[in-house]
């Protein structure tokens, strides 16, 4: 993880060597638990987390997905009352708590 963005980490080949900066395919982010690029809702990533993505909403961490981001202009929503989760896969509220990492208080 480059601890600057979602997407971005350091290839290490050896503890002497600088590592080289990758970033993941569009649409993923690194988790550095997995050493692997993810799908978004897998992992909860403290950095921007539209950066890197196709989608045009984002969940904000810590919010059991009751809030999202709008990428483009960096609003925060809400859901109403009837659907109060947002479902950041599908990119939709539902009344149904999506059962990803980041709904995860």
């Amino acid at each position: 993880m480059d601890h600057a963005t979602c997407f971005g980490y350091f290839n290490c080949y050896s503890m002497e060597s600088v590592g080289i900066w990758n970033q993941c395919p569009s649409g993923t982010h690194f988790n550095p638990n997995a050493n692997q690029c993810v799908s978004p809702a897998t992992y909860q990533c403290p950095y921007n987390r539209c950066n890197n993505q196709n989608r045009a909403n984002m969940v904000i961490l810590k919010t059991e997905c009751r809030k999202y981001q709008v990428c483009a202009t960096g609003k925060i929503q809400s859901c109403p009352i009837s659907a109060p989760y947002y479902d950041e896969v599908n990119q939709a509220c539902t009344n149904i708590l999506p059962p990803y990492a980041v709904c995860a208080l």
